[in-house]
């Protein structure tokens, strides 16, 4: 159990699907609430924008108060969330960031930001002020996923979208250029425009992500790692373990432990349907 919920503090770890008209570019939106300390996002594909509706957090050592942007992760990143700190994130789909801010996802790759930072940036001060004067979760995804729409509406056709199936990256590389009717430095060049990495490390992640969804869902039993391993699609334990080495520094039996122990962890550990939402579609 949560160390803040024990001592009665209100900590939350939520997550929720978004709308419809969303679907397909936001994953889910994850909420925080006074959940205070140090703290560990995973590498991960997606990229993610945050509104904080209460307080602030020191991430990679830079202060966030207001809207926050980040690209994919290829390694964790450290947080520290300060004493009834809540935020809104919105965590979607990289090739989006584009067409939704106007930057290359590459550019944003292991790199947070504040939302002002960019150099077209959309208004976004009548949304946080709309955020801190709403009392409730499923409020505050309702308000983010209304300026969302508005935004995908105004900026529709200013930039144009670069998607390649998550099925297709089973082609090899050269196949699957000729489907898109490129050069493979053509679509490789795109491909790291889109989606924040290069085609191959795209395949390693996706198969680590994969792993690590049904490391989030199963319980610890006899040979669960074994299985782990084959439904991710690796040949054995030994290549998921340096996958695991390489994203997180940890063997895989050794994170599952963490992920219900150790509170720099906790943004591993979902409880109940949250989870599900989590891990939906991996």
């Amino acid at each position: 159990m949560d160390k803040n919920r024990e001592l009665g503090l209100g900590a939350e770890r939520l997550a929720f699907l978004p709308p419809a008209a969303l679907a397909g570019v936001v994953r889910y939106f994850h909420v925080e609430r006074a959940s205070p300390g140090l703290v560990k996002a995973p590498a991960n594909p997606c990229a993610m924008l945050s509104f904080f509706v209460k307080g602030y957090s020191i991430v990679q050592g830079q202060r966030f108060q207001r809207a926050m942007l980040c690209g994919p992760l290829s390694q964790p990143m450290d947080g520290d969330w300060r004493e009834q700190t809540t935020f809104i994130a919105a965590v979607f789909e990289p090739e989006y960031l584009p067409l939704l801010f106007g930057v290359d996802t590459a550019a944003l790759r292991d790199l947070p930001i504040p939302l002002s930072d960019l150099d077209n940036p959309p208004e976004s001060e009548a949304l946080e002020a709309t955020l801190r004067a709403l009392p409730e979760p499923q409020q505050w995804v309702d308000a983010l996923s209304s300026w969302l729409l508005a935004l995908l509406d105004r900026r529709e056709g200013e930039r144009s979208l670069f998607i390649v199936p998550r099925a297709a990256l089973s082609l090899s590389t050269p196949d699957l250029a000729t489907q898109f009717g490129m050069s493979v430095r053509q679509l490789e060049r795109r491909y790291l425009a889109s989606y924040g990495l290069n085609i191959r490390d795209s395949r390693k992640m996706e198969r680590y992500v994969r792993a690590l969804a049904r490391l989030m869902a199963m319980p610890p039993q006899r040979g669960f790692l074994t299985r782990v391993a084959m439904d991710a699609g690796y040949h054995d334990q030994a290549h998921m373990v340096r996958d695991f080495q390489h994203y997180i520094s940890m063997r895989p039996g050794a994170l599952h432990q963490a992920m219900r122990e150790d509170e720099q962890m906790r943004l591993y550990r979902y409880e109940g349907a949250y989870r599900d939402v989590v891990l939906r579609g991996r």
